[in-house]
């Protein structure tokens, strides 16, 4: 829909300056590129934003004396238009603050240091969800999830030093999903007036070993938290736990792509099958069963050391791979890939090469080399 500009008219009959600024402000709201998936309840809950455009208008200049009879007189024509514009400027305010209110500004920063968080930072809602333990406080603040992975961003607020939490992450099936990564801000901010410290950080877990994933996650968080002193972890001793942390959260999945291709390839008498591929703007990951199983001897430790995706003329290699977790059976293997291949589309070419990790190390030629092909739309 294309965007309507603002009615300079309806301003007309205001004093020059308040005339003025109010145009340059419902420019400015105009000009500005909203986020799409927005919805009126959304705007309704930032009625803060409201309040916010009332008190600056109250600051305004007021009008002389000699300009009050003029406004006297007027006030009937134009004050129903009035009345329009600053509503339609605070529902355009409110929108801005839905966009910008779900991620504070050290999150925001932590999450625009994260390629997956960063593609996906205004799809984030809001948990406010805060435990009190050991007299620090825990605040769940914000999370995503799609079908690769689940981003929770919280921040943690306390007087002392070397304080943190852990979480693992659970479904209500008992599924425990793995750890894909995380990270927390690079120094503590004060809260002004106050000794206490507040510091953002954020946790992802795989969800791409969910088989059918939800339209909504629900999961589980249960964690520490501990005075983790770099310099005793150094030593050998173990951090000193405070207390235990306890959400429940449910967060909207983004499905994306889920392919099971279930390709079989045969090469020199082993055969290997591309099983899912799982796509969404934070990762794609793929799935391939048929490798030998860890030798209990150790022995040998088999690896995929290639796994290149091709893809319009352009070539993806995967950012980690290694025996799914989930399958615990040594043979099912999963290739990250840290790209957003999401927009996409046409025919993918996989070449898998797998063998023995001493033969790549020496530079020898005993890995086996798979090819899968299949259509994305």
């Amino acid at each position: 829909m294309k965007k309507k500009q603002p009615d300079h008219a309806h301003a007309t009959n205001l004093p020059d300056e308040r005339s003025d600024r109010l145009v340059r402000n419902l420019t400015e709201l105009y000009s500005v590129k909203l986020p799409a998936g927005l919805s009126w309840t959304e705007i309704e809950q930032q009625h803060r934003a409201y309040q916010l455009l009332v008190k600056m208008e109250g600051t305004m200049q007021q009008p002389t004396t000699s300009e009050k009879h003029v406004l006297l007189a007027k006030r009937k024509q134009w004050s129903t238009s009035r009345r329009w514009i600053i509503t339609a400027a605070a529902i355009l305010v409110a929108v801005l603050f839905t966009a910008g209110a779900v991620v504070t500004p050290q999150l925001r920063n932590l999450f625009n240091q994260d390629a997956q968080a960063h593609r996906v930072l205004n799809q984030f809602i809001e948990l406010q969800q805060t435990q009190i333990v050991a007299g620090v406080t825990v605040q769940l603040e914000a999370a995503y999830a799609d079908s690769n992975l689940v981003i929770i961003g919280y921040s943690i607020t306390t007087a002392e030093q070397d304080i943190s939490a852990g979480f693992n992450a659970v479904t209500p099936q008992g599924q425990v999903l793995s750890e894909f990564n995380g990270a927390g801000s690079a120094s503590n901010w004060s809260f002004l007036g106050s000794k206490e410290t507040s510091a953002s950080y954020f946790i992802a877990f795989k969800t791409s070993d969910i088989l059918s994933p939800p339209q909504e996650l629900t999961l589980h968080l249960t964690g520490q938290v501990g005075r983790w002193n770099i310099a005793q972890i150094k030593l050998g001793k173990k951090p000193q736990i405070l207390g235990n942390l306890s959400f429940e959260v449910s967060v909207p999945l983004h499905q994306g792509k889920i392919l099971t291709p279930h390709q079989r390839v045969t090469v020199h008498g082993r055969t290997a099958t591309l099983e899912r591929v799982v796509i969404t703007p934070t990762l794609t990951s793929i799935f391939i069963s048929g490798f030998p199983e860890e030798n209990t001897d150790q022995s040998f430790d088999y690896e995929v050391a290639v796994g290149t995706l091709d893809i319009q003329n352009k070539s993806y290699s995967f950012l980690s791979s290694g025996p799914d977790e989930a399958q615990g059976n040594g043979t099912t293997w999963v290739l990250l890939y840290p790209n957003d291949l999401s927009q996409l589309r046409g025919t993918w070419k996989l070449t898998v090469e797998g063998g023995i990790e001493s033969s790549f190390e020496q530079g020898g030629s005993g890995g086996t080399i798979w090819t899968f092909q299949f259509a994305v739309s």
